[in-house]
């Protein structure tokens, strides 16, 4: 599968699954791809952030994020 960012929007889509470990026929598969693949809109950031990118790591997703005229302190 695969996990992307378009505009504010992540995407998820599957392209293969299993249970009980089996994997699923790509036929099935097919079938059922409007729902398992999802797109989700994401909420507004704090301070101005923007969610920039995404990669997704053994433990999760890592994003990354961008804003301007932001105060550290």
């Amino acid at each position: 599968g695969q996990v992307a960012l378009d505009g504010q929007d992540l995407v998820v889509t599957v392209d293969s699954a299993a249970g009980a470990g089996i994997d699923v026929p790509d036929f099935l598969l097919d079938q059922a791809q409007d729902l398992l693949d999802f797109r989700y809109t994401l909420p507004a950031l704090p301070f101005g952030l923007q969610l920039t990118g995404l990669q997704t790591t053994d433990g999760g997703v890592d994003v990354t994020v961008a804003a301007t005229d932001v105060v550290l302190q």
